[in-house]
């Protein structure tokens, strides 16, 4: 919202409020023409521009939202989710370089497997095959990339930087090819380079993984009851809490991007459903009437807004039952 808030701002569009959190009014200011008011319900917030959801006669119509060209109204729509993904991508940036990500460590090794052989225990994984590493799963996937061929690790072990070489063996027991060690994880700051090409493969990462679980609810691969609302993430943040700064700050860049990606869909009341109807008038030349696109937008939020009501009764019943 603050994204809309500074848009609207530089692009000369009046806003009248702007709120942090919904419902009851906590405590509320003016500066100009804009209230700022902080609510009861710390849930979100919300931009009110002059015009949008009806005549403002104190305010010159060129400066409403409908007064607005529709490339203009385009960015504006557009600015909200930019913010998200830029608070998104600050967040990821400052958290792998400020707190460092986890490259595995040996913590043990089973005698008589190839492991045993080359390791020592406190040898620190640089690198698997020429490729950094950063976490035990970057193991387990070098290994079965190769299997049965040898694995060449990076190490460093007592300031020294060293290769070996580990071919695996195959388990009957486990169903899979071992080397024979047991990892555990030593956080260390990647060099700014690297820490920033990391975070943007977090980034892509956690955009794949939103679209596949979008796919994965039309499907029904992924049962409903698996979506969480605001009581749930804030459960889930105080969990997060418990697992280090790291976690809980990618946890809510996660969060910041989800909510960039759902306003992209074109669904009424959403950034993108007001982005779709600017591209119309783009395309066509012909611009919808507000009233129109004022009542699509509303019908879409009481259906949104049921949505958000039936979603925290799951998180309550989850969170209590």
């Amino acid at each position: 919202e603050a994204g809309h808030f500074l848009a609207a701002k530089r692009l000369g569009i009046a806003v009248e409020e702007f709120a942090v959190g919904f419902g009851p009014v906590v405590w509320a200011w003016r500066r100009g023409e804009t209230r700022y008011s902080l609510r009861l319900l710390p849930l979100g917030g919300f931009v009110r521009l002059a015009g949008e959801s009806g005549e403002t006669a104190e305010i010159p119509f060129e400066r409403t939202y409908y007064g607005q060209p529709a490339w203009t109204r385009l960015v504006l729509a557009l600015s909200g989710p930019l913010a998200n993904v830029v608070l998104a991508v600050a967040l990821v940036v400052g958290a792998i370089l400020g707190f460092g990500l986890p490259r595995p460590r040996v913590a043990g090794l089973v005698p008589g497997r190839p492991a045993a052989e080359v390791f020592e225990v406190g040898d620190v994984i640089l690198a698997i095959n020429g490729r950094s590493a950063w976490a035990t799963e970057d193991v387990g996937a070098a290994i079965r990339a190769v299997a049965p061929e040898p694995v060449t690790f990076g190490i460093r072990r007592g300031g020294q930087e060293l290769d070996v070489s580990v071919a695996p063996v195959f388990s009957e027991e486990e169903g899979r090819y071992l080397v024979g060690a047991y990892f555990s994880l030593l956080y260390e700051r990647p060099p700014i380079g690297e820490g920033v090409v990391l975070s943007f493969k977090w980034i892509g990462g956690a955009m794949a993984g939103f679209v596949a679980a979008i796919r994965g609810l039309i499907t029904r691969d992924i049962p409903a009851e698996e979506v969480i609302g605001p009581v749930g993430i804030a459960t889930l943040l105080g969990q997060r809490v418990m697992d280090g700064p790291l976690i809980f700050f990618l946890l809510v860049a996660l969060i910041s991007l989800n909510l960039a990606l759902v306003n992209l869909i074109p669904f009424p009341a959403l950034d993108g459903a007001r982005m779709a109807f600017a591209l119309y008038e783009v395309v066509t030349r012909r611009k919808v009437s507000p009233r129109v696109e004022t009542a699509v937008h509303a019908a879409g939020f009481v259906v949104l807004l049921g949505l958000m009501i039936l979603i925290a009764f799951q998180d309550l019943r989850r969170l209590f039952g």
